[in-house]
């Protein structure tokens, strides 16, 4: 929506993993929580590629109210792979001014999408299509307010 790159990262559908050893601590039931189950391993980099994978095609802005039921758990993924990403240390995660830099950084990312999608309805792209992003992106945002 962006007209960037989107990243891709593994799903716990197409995750092989070693549970020779102690087994993986607990998560919480979150949308995203196969990014939890990695969280450890990607850390400590006992993580390795294996073959390419695919997903099948889906409209990921077709129910609003998903939007906003995997917010919660887009945020936690997002937030804990920040660290990682920009080699912060782990326990800066525990820190609530850390989480507030977070969602600040999430609802701004929100905005420019529905800011885009208005752009694109208004040169010609389906409003249609435009207006679901909007509804479910404004979800999403809405969702995470305190």
């Amino acid at each position: 929506m962006l007209g960037r790159d989107q990243d891709v990262f593994i799903g716990g559908g197409a995750l092989l993993v070693d549970l020779v050893g102690a087994p993986p601590a607990p998560f919480p039931p979150v949308y995203n929580e196969d990014w939890l189950f990695r969280f450890d391993a990607l850390a400590d980099g006992a993580v390795v590629a294996g073959p390419p994978v695919g997903q099948l095609p889906y409209e990921p802005y077709a129910d609003p109210c998903r939007a906003a039921l995997e917010e919660f758990g887009d945020v936690l993924g997002e937030g804990l792979f920040r660290l990682l990403h920009e080699d912060l240390p782990v326990t800066e995660g525990a820190r609530p001014a850390y989480w507030a830099t977070v969602l600040v950084m999430r609802r701004k990312l929100l905005a420019r999408i529905i800011e885009r999608a208005r752009e694109l309805s208004a040169s010609g792209g389906s409003p249609e299509i435009m207006r679901q992003v909007v509804l479910a992106m404004t979800e999403a945002g809405d969702s995470t307010r305190g």
